[in-house]
């Protein structure tokens, strides 16, 4: 056992650098890696390694399950690969498991595993009859014709209801204006200077008088205002006279 050189050479040279082969003595194989519990059923539990070194001869891999209360072996399956399907178990029960690799000069360490099997299988077939889902009954023309007529009945309403309130705004709008309105036309008619303007054309005569009743007319058609009294009518003894 050893470190094996090796050169060639030809007319033309020999190998710079020669190959080198290592030998060593054989061995019992590593232990698989990476094992794990890829699934798992309600009686049977499939597991997958990574092999490990083969100790320079050719290896095969086993895996034995046992109970992890009672520590009785259930099943134990041999395989080329590091991949196993162990099959029979006792539904919910918890098992251990060893993986090993083996050649002809021995076993490896154990790589030991923890895993359950499930108290009730997962897919299970009954015998009852599966009924096919009914179809839902199309709605009525009688149906969509009341419902078609309840939509509008409302949206007329909401919309009178909106015609209703802007009329109601603009009426108190309205109302507000003219209010504002005859308070200015009455502030007006009580200044000083109007009133000053009525007694000189009261005691002008009746050219001043007749242009006073004008003005005030003016601005009663202007402004809303009632209009002056009309004169007294004459009497009868002044028409004899």
């Amino acid at each position: 056992y050893g470190t094996l050189q090796c050169w060639a050479q030809n007319n033309v040279g020999r190998m710079t650098q020669p190959c080198l082969f290592h030998v060593i003595p054989a061995s019992r194989p590593e232990r698989p890696v990476g094992c794990t519990v890829i699934n798992k059923t309600y009686d049977s539990l499939a597991v997958g390694c990574t092999p490990g070194f083969d100790g320079g001869l050719p290896q095969i891999f086993s895996a034995q399950v046992f109970e992890a209360v009672t520590g009785l072996g259930q099943v134990k399956v041999t395989s080329k690969s590091a991949n196993f399907t162990l099959e029979g178990l006792t539904p919910g029960l918890d098992y251990v498991i060893h993986v090993v690799a083996t050649n002809v000069l021995g076993s490896s360490d154990p790589v030991t595993l923890e895993a359950f099997t499930y108290k009730m299988a997962e897919n299970r077939m009954r015998d009852e009859k599966v009924e096919e889902p009914k179809p839902e009954p199309k709605p009525e023309k009688g149906v969509v014709l009341e419902k078609v007529v309840v939509v509008g009945v409302v949206v007329a309403v909401s919309v009178l209801v909106v015609v209703v309130v802007v009329a109601r705004c603009l009426w108190l709008t309205r109302q507000q204006e003219e209010h504002s309105t005859r308070s200015r036309s009455s502030k007006v008619l009580a200044s000083p200077d109007l009133s000053r303007g009525t007694h000189s054309a009261a005691a002008t005569g009746g050219a001043g008088s007749t242009h006073t009743d004008v003005n005030l007319d003016m601005a009663d058609f202007m402004f809303g205002l009632p209009g002056p009294p009309p004169p007294p009518a004459p009497s009868l003894q002044h028409e004899k006279k």
